[in-house]
């Protein structure tokens, strides 16, 4: 995702950003939760973000930057 990211950037050299969601189980955890990755290329450079959730029903990016 990141070096996606990157290649849009400088493909295009307007900011970029990616959404994905995945399920995950730390050992510690009593069940799986959703992780929403976020990835972000600008001029700036490159930023990776990620959030753990128990939502389900909301798209990634809505999740990532309404919630």
């Amino acid at each position: 995702m990141v070096d996606r990211a990157s290649a849009e950037h400088r493909e295009t050299w307007q900011p970029f950003r990616a959404f994905h969601s995945f399920d995950y189980g730390a050992a510690s955890w009593s069940r799986p939760r959703r992780i929403v990755a976020r990835v972000e290329a600008t001029a700036l450079g490159t930023d990776a973000r990620s959030i753990v959730t128990d939502i389900e029903n909301v798209s990634a990016r809505k999740l990532y930057d309404k919630v």
